[in-house]
């Protein structure tokens, strides 16, 4: 039980973190950049994590849903950093 709580813990240090490196790195560059680069990282990471498991970027019977996940991915992902970037260059990335 208690390296559950340890998880939650670095889960949470970790996600409020990336809030302030918002705030550092919006200093250097547009809010635009900051989200392609963001997601360009996430986008490596899980194809280099799929390419050493061996598996497939789209499993089987999802080829057709393609359009569905990008869309997901834009309104669920990109939009909202988006936002976030944004508004880090008006308010504090305390609040």
């Amino acid at each position: 039980m208690r390296r559950g709580y340890a998880a939650l813990i670095l889960l949470a240090l970790i996600w409020g973190a990336s809030f302030l490196f918002i705030k550092l790195a919006i200093a250097d560059m547009s809010p635009a950049a900051l989200v392609f680069l963001r997601s360009l990282a996430g986008t490596l990471t899980l194809a280099i994590i799929l390419a050493a498991r061996r598996q497939a970027f789209a499993p089987p019977g999802t080829r057709g849903r393609l359009l569905a996940f990008a869309g997901m991915a834009v309104f669920g992902s990109l939009l909202p950093w988006f936002g976030f970037g944004f508004g880090e260059l008006s308010i504090s990335s305390a609040l």
